[in-house]
């Protein structure tokens, strides 16, 4: 899982490109987060991402980790 692949720890950031570059990634949304490119993401442990938004009017996006 994505999660497992990077430090836990919620100050941990890198950008949308490396997200979808992680060997775990599935492309639930992959027309959105390829006009996100270029947005930091932030990690949390509780097994979530925040792609945050460059200016006020950009989403924000979550990105959940799956289970089953």
């Amino acid at each position: 899982m994505i999660m497992d692949e990077i430090i836990q720890n919620p100050e941990d950031h890198m950008t949308v490109e490396e997200l979808m570059a992680l060997p775990s990634y599935v492309p639930p949304m992959e027309e959105r987060l390829a006009k996100a490119k270029g947005r930091s993401v932030t990690y949390y442990p509780a097994g979530y991402a925040v792609i945050e938004p460059r200016e006020p009017s950009d989403d924000l996006i979550i990105v959940l980790r799956g289970r089953r």
